[in-house]
């Protein structure tokens, strides 16, 4: 089974926001990607979590993804924004935080289930209403993934 940070990379999309980085309380593991220009005030604020992205092949959101999906060091990658609060899951209705240990299993977990199920894209329920949410149906094929990851997108804030 791939592991993060061997076979699976948590990288979070960033511009701009050197030091202000929400998403490195929720996911500590994860590197933060930014433009070349940037390198330096990134690195000050997260020392050896940073990789810079050459400035030709940044820009807009779509192109630095592109760019992290191409310069990742694992082919399977999960790409997250930069202002991530929590990440949660109901149980028995109650709304629970998930820990850095456990989103790293809950990772793990998922990208080892797309790949057994022969899918590239995966996402998870981003309803914060449990009234939404069926618990009876754990997959969907034919849907939109709304917050989706493509072994590699985003995760839901």
């Amino acid at each position: 089974m791939r592991r993060v940070d061997d076979g699976i990379h948590v990288a979070i999309a960033s511009y701009g926001r050197a030091g202000m980085i929400r998403s490195l309380d929720v996911f500590p593991f994860a590197w933060v990607w930014c433009c070349e220009r940037e390198r330096a005030q990134y690195e000050a604020a997260y020392p050896g979590r940073v990789i810079a992205i050459p400035d030709a092949e940044d820009g807009s959101i779509a192109r630095k993804r592109n760019a992290i999906l191409n310069r990742a060091p694992f082919d399977w990658v999960l790409i997250l924004d930069d202002d991530i609060k929590g990440i949660g899951m109901f149980d028995a209705g109650s709304k629970v935080k998930l820990q850095p240990e456990s989103l790293v299993a809950v990772i793990e977990h998922h990208f080892a289930l797309a790949e057994g199920l022969g899918a590239r894209f995966w996402g998870i329920q981003s309803f914060s209403d449990p009234m939404l949410y069926d618990s009876y149906e754990p997959f969907n094929l034919l849907g939109m993934i709304n917050e989706g990851w493509e072994n590699g997108t985003a995760f839901w804030p």
